[in-house]
């Protein structure tokens, strides 16, 4: 597949991105470590959208302007 690249900058992020996920590939996480993963993701989502995960209510902070 010939790729089309926009500039010298996106050719070498594209080649990084690509060989990143071939080498994720080659070492794939334990069922272990996906659960941990998720729990975080479960965790900041929860953060972020203020609902109750669990026992814990998560509640998005307000960000506060300063003068």
């Amino acid at each position: 597949m010939e790729r089309t690249y926009i500039n010298e900058f996106h050719k070498q992020w594209i080649e990084s991105t690509l060989e990143s996920i071939t080498s994720w590939q080659k070492q794939p996480i334990s069922l272990e470590e996906k659960k941990k993963q998720q729990e975080m993701l479960n965790r900041q989502r929860a953060i972020r959208e203020g609902i109750k995960v669990g026992k814990m209510k998560y509640s998005p902070v307000k960000a506060q302007l300063r003068e």
